[in-house]
């Protein structure tokens, strides 16, 4: 008799709060909105024996939006179980602080799953090499570094917000006979988390898991968020990724090729190496391609050679092109008086010479600066058809269409053979408030202002050339070596 009073009184303690029965009924606010479109959804589950019924609200809006006014869509049956698991969720107080092992990730398989971790960040970078797939899983096999790509995954720490472009709203209110309702709201974070719980927060991910069997998914709806944590490992990996490693892989490229680099240490000072993977007014690479920047006492006050070199299999492009150009490039710079007088007079002047594995122009750049004798010629066919057209409308128009399919299709209109460009150089002339231009140094030692970024070039302001000061701007002038506009 005392044994069942005691179980009696047991229960009755246990069952003081509200979560020990099951809901008569929950209703489930559920919307979200981004971009100028959005979605809200209600939802009522209402109990019916044993099991639960779902019906989505559809409110009169001719009346007001509220429940007395409104028409009942029945989409499904629940469980009871699915609702008791959920009531059990919520009663849960053991997960007050967001932790991995709330996922069922302990330290030991972050440690022991290296290939598994890697192979979620193995399309975020395209050339590895060892050496950055040996830092890569050394940082994602790496516990402590969980906690903090967490708190940036799911909790968005560190990330300002620069726009409210959109958001999400979600709650549910658990209403039961003789008991207060009790409000649960997710927070607009990934997985909801925190959850609000009344006064108390929650970072259980059995309440957006289960949440998400409940509601239906439509397009704006918040299930998708709550169905995150099936992919929570391979999102960890990729923010660790972007943390801790993208920044590091253009140096660590490099530690794959230090026999070839190692090289260059005959004839020049190497200040630095980075994998360069842009496409810029350098080059347009089709490859894995390291920019070395490489000094010589030999060159001119300011000068230094940007050196393109690119991957070829498992070694760098041969570096005997640059030494027996060496003295080639650096005899016919140095004949450039202007350019030579104008950076001893100021020691914040650059001048960048560029070298593109076995030449000191590249491709790209006579492709963008010569074209080609094809659209030279489509070029002139359509020069002559605008010619042929006589109305003052047309005028204008027909000038502005000449200039730019001078420029696509026939670069600064110089027409040179590209072979004879082949042996050109290609240099970049930074002066000490940042306006650059870049340069061609032609075989018979023609230096050629291309184009320049500023509001002048050498001594000259940038209306001598025609531009309006912005952005890009396209001379295409010869010059004197004493730094004089060839007219």
């Amino acid at each position: 008799m005392r044994k069942s009073f005691l179980i009696l009184s047991l229960l009755l303690f246990l069952c003081k709060t509200a979560f020990c029965v099951l809901p008569d009924s929950l209703v489930i606010n559920d919307s979200s909105w981004a971009f100028g479109q959005s979605g809200a959804y209600k939802y009522v589950l209402v109990k019916e024996n044993n099991r639960y019924t779902l019906y989505e609200i559809k409110f009169d809006l001719k009346v007001d939006r509220s429940i007395a006014n409104s028409r009942r869509l029945r989409l499904s049956d629940v469980s009871g179980e699915d609702i008791s698991n959920f009531c059990e969720a919520l009663e849960n107080k053991n997960y007050t602080q967001l932790k991995l092992s709330n996922f069922g990730y302990e330290n030991n398989w972050v440690t022991t799953h290296p290939n598994t971790l890697f192979s979620y960040v193995r399309n975020k970078y395209k050339h590895w090499t060892e050496s950055q797939i040996a830092f890569a899983k050394a940082q994602l096999t790496n516990p402590d570094n969980y906690q903090k790509a967490l708190n940036r995954l799911i909790l968005k720490e560190g990330y300002a917000v620069l726009a409210i472009d959109g958001g999400s709203s979600f709650d549910v209110t658990l209403y039961y006979q003789g008991y207060k309702a009790v409000f649960v709201k997710a927070s607009e974070n990934p997985l909801g988390m925190p959850w609000h719980i009344d006064s108390a927060n929650s970072f259980n991910p059995a309440i957006p898991e289960l949440l998400a069997r409940l509601i239906p998914n439509r397009k704006w709806s918040n299930q998708s968020r709550f169905n995150a944590s099936k992919s929570l490992m391979k999102e960890l990996a990729r923010q660790i990724y972007d943390d801790n490693c993208e920044t590091k892989m253009r140096e660590l490229s490099a530690l794959s090729f230090t026999k070839e680099i190692g090289e260059l240490k005959r004839k020049f000072n190497v200040a630095s190496v980075v994998e360069y993977a842009y496409y810029s007014r350098y080059i347009s690479p089709k490859g894995q391609t390291f920019l070395i920047t490489l000094k010589n006492d030999s060159l001119p006050q300011g000068a230094q050679i940007l050196y393109f070199l690119s991957r070829v299999n498992n070694t760098l492009y041969s570096r005997d092109f640059l030494f027996k150009d060496f003295d080639r490039i650096k005899s016919q710079v140095e004949r450039v008086r202007f350019i030579i007088d104008f950076l001893k007079a100021n020691t914040s002047r650059k001048l960048n010479i560029g070298y593109f594995d076995n030449k000191a122009v590249s491709e790209s750049n006579i492709e963008g600066f010569n074209t080609d004798p094809k659209k030279w010629e489509e070029h002139d066919k359509m020069a002559k058809i605008f010619a042929s057209i006589h109305t003052s409308e047309t005028d204008s128009a027909r000038q502005e269409n000449n200039k730019v399919s001078l420029q696509v299709d026939c670069g600064c209109n110089f027409r040179f053979n590209n072979n004879y460009l082949k042996k050109a150089i290609f240099l970049e002339l930074i002066d000490e408030d940042r306006n650059s231009s870049v340069w061609i140094l032609m075989p018979d030692g023609t230096p050629i202002l291309w184009f320049f970024d500023g509001e002048r070039v050498y001594k000259y302001p940038y209306q001598v050339f025609g531009t309006d000061g912005r952005s890009i701007q396209y001379a295409c002038k010869k010059f004197n070596l004493d730094g004089t506009i060839v007219k």
